[in-house]
């Protein structure tokens, strides 16, 4: 019998084909299938006309989606799908689809192979969908995060001279699944010293010696929920570290204070800029503010001067202000925050 809460859904994304007058979604997303049958196969396509689902696959995927998905009406192909389409021509009319998920050339193709039929852009419409959590999804949201806690727990018993980066990454992939979760939604973020101020470090053979800050930046991916966190540990003590990292605190509290339903994200991101800048080091902080965290770890609305959006009740959203130092060192925080209707809830406190 089909989950309470893929029906919910299911009814959402029927009554979105009927407000655009659709005759099918062709969902692409990664987001967007775990949205609505709670399966994803790579490089699969999901159907949905008629009041039924079709998923579309390769072969080599077959068995993976005999035991995921036995009560949904499945093609197994051996050619890519663009040659499916080509030899089935199972669209029709009017069909929704991901186009900010596909390569321009596909959806040229696309159009080439379906010459009649209009192809609708609906990328913002089903965001909304999918980066809304209901309980189901924010359940799987806890529990990732409840491991998340314990990997972090555990992994600070780990740092010790002599240990290296890449040792602390491996470990950290290691307890994500010791302790329940599918796998790491990212590959981790390790880095010693001077390496912490690059925000996208890979971890090295390095060992941990006499350096003063080691940068942590992991999530958990749990039935398809993603966790995303950065925490600073200081080693010794150092003035000019130790202020980096109170001023950086000093940030994410004040963003807590602006986070609720209709808050502007531009204004969140010039919040923190500001703090930054009163001291002096608004040109140290080099990224977005923040991203939408869900099916997907970077998703709408992202967290930034530059953008439009408004948060709403029942996203979540990871907040990681950061300073940093070329050649010395980095400070990073990130927490994940639900937004409630009252303002939101740190479901990464600790």
């Amino acid at each position: 019998m089909k989950n309470i809460f893929l029906q919910i859904r299911q009814q959402k994304l029927k009554k979105l084909k009927d407000e655009l007058s659709l005759d099918a979604l062709l969902l692409s997303s990664t987001s967007a299938k775990k949205y609505s049958i709670d399966i994803e196969i790579e490089g699969s396509f999901l159907v949905y006309g008629d009041e039924e689902f079709t998923l579309i696959y390769h072969q080599m995927f077959q068995e993976l989606c005999v035991n995921e998905a036995k009560n949904l009406n499945c093609v197994v192909i051996s050619k890519p799908i663009l040659s499916y389409f080509n030899e089935q021509k199972i669209l029709r009319g009017k069909v929704g689809i991901e186009e900010d998920n596909l390569t321009v050339s596909f959806t040229k193709s696309l159009r080439k192979i379906f010459p009649k039929v209009k192809f609708v852009n609906i990328s913002d419409k089903l965001t909304k969908l999918t980066g809304t959590h209901d309980d189901e999804s924010l359940s799987r949201f806890k529990r990732a995060s409840l491991i998340t806690n314990k990997v972090y727990t555990e992994i600070l018993n780990e740092i010790k001279p002599g240990v290296t980066e890449f040792d602390l990454a491996q470990e950290i992939n290691y307890l994500i699944k010791k302790h329940g979760g599918d796998r790491e939604s990212f590959s981790p973020i390790v880095a010693f010293g001077k390496s912490s101020a690059l925000p996208h470090y890979e971890p090295k053979l390095k060992k941990l010696g006499k350096e003063k800050v080691i940068l942590l930046d992991f999530g958990v991916m749990y039935k398809g929920i993603c966790t995303d966190i950065s925490r600073t540990i200081l080693l010794s003590e150092n003035k000019e570290i130790y202020n980096s990292y109170l001023l950086t605190k000093e940030a994410i509290t004040e963003s807590e204070k602006l986070l609720k339903p209709g808050a502007k994200v531009a204004e969140l991101d010039n919040s923190v800029r500001k703090i930054f800048k009163d001291k002096n080091l608004e040109d140290k902080f080099i990224h977005a503010l923040g991203h939408g965290i869900g099916y997907d770890v970077h998703q709408k609305p992202r967290i930034s001067n530059q953008s439009k959006e408004v948060l709403e009740v029942n996203q979540i959203v990871a907040i990681e202000p950061a300073l940093y130092f070329s050649g010395k060192f980095g400070i990073r925080i990130e927490n994940n925050y639900l937004i409630t209707i009252n303002g939101s809830l740190n479901l990464t406190n600790y």
